[in-house]
């Protein structure tokens, strides 16, 4: 009876602790020796913020110390020194690295390297934010001129985001963000969730996914261009929007416009559904209300649902 309990405990034991041991390697960085350990407070404008996170959650939250420049780290002290947030802040230049360069080790709970900031003002030059796994949360707005967030997997959601250019890769996970205003975006997608839950405005917009979906509240766009292996892409297409390209192998576009568009759909196979009156002049051609924004549409296989 004891060797019975004795194969059934130690392999559910083993399991339960690998859910929340994690071993986790971080690469070199240059000038280490610049860099404060722990917990700290920087007085001054910072224009360029640099965070590079391994696991953990990462929660940003205002300083309300009222006309002053303030920004704030902290996490766990309990830490050992080794695995203590590195930041470094030259020249403007804010860098912040998960712990040690070269450093490897295992965390018991990777809630242990949970990271806090809080600062007077989210309104930089440069943004760049990369994420292996854990999350990365802000709810208010955030203003940078370029930004750029980078994850493996994990979470992210953001608030509000303005910037003149605006650069997204995701390998898996979850991106959601409230509003997006941009004069450039660019999202890159192998799988997971990208929700843009409001409104996206930009004069040029990019997509590449190759699964996964890609979820856009209000597209507000000069000209669009969306690339999809599989998955699925919805949104709700504005009539400013002038011209949207879309090309996928198999998968589902549902897009939903206003009164007048024309849609210019090529197809080898798969379903075209539309549910609004439309004329047909030509085949594949789709002439809602006085046409306007141009559709061009091609896809292997799937479905595309006009709405």
């Amino acid at each position: 009876m004891k060797k019975f309990w004795k194969y059934i405990l130690l392999p559910l034991l083993a399991v339960s602790l690998s859910s929340c041991v994690s071993n986790v390697s971080y690469q070199e960085y240059a000038e280490e020796d610049k860099y404060l350990i722990g917990s700290q407070t920087y007085e001054g404008v910072v224009k360029e913020l640099n965070i590079d996170w391994r696991v953990g959650k990462i929660q940003l939250q205002d300083d309300t110390c009222g006309e002053c420049n303030r920004i704030s780290f902290w996490e766990d002290d309990s830490l050992l020194e080794n695995q203590k947030v590195r930041t470094y802040f030259h020249d403007g230049i804010l860098d912040v690295k998960f712990w040690k360069s070269g450093y490897s080790s295992i965390l018991p709970n990777s809630s242990s390297k949970n990271l806090t900031i809080s600062a007077t003002s989210y309104v930089f030059e440069k943004l760049n934010i990369k994420l292996t796994s854990g999350s990365f949360n802000y709810h208010a707005d955030i203003t940078a001129e370029e930004a750029k967030i980078e994850i493996t997997s994990g979470k992210v959601h953001l608030g509000e985001l303005n910037t003149k250019r605006f650069e997204y890769k995701q390998s898996s996970g979850e991106f959601t963000i409230e509003r997006l205003f941009a004069d450039e975006a660019e999202l890159e997608m192998t799988s997971g969730n990208i929700h843009v839950s409001g409104e996206l405005k930009t004069k040029k917009f990019e997509s590449k996914q190759t699964s996964g979906s890609l979820k856009i509240g209000q597209l507000y766009a000069e000209e669009a261009d969306i690339e999809m292996t599989s998955g699925l892409f919805k949104s709700f297409v504005a009539q400013t929007t002038e011209k949207v390209n879309i090309e996928f192998s198999s998968g589902k576009a549902e897009i939903t416009v206003g009164t007048n568009a024309t849609f210019y759909v090529s197809k080898s196979s798969g379903d075209v559904h539309c549910e609004k009156e439309a004329r047909h002049p030509a085949d594949g051609v789709y002439y809602i209300g006085e046409g306007g924004t141009e559709f061009n549409v091609k896809f292997t296989s799937g479905s595309l649902y006009i709405k």
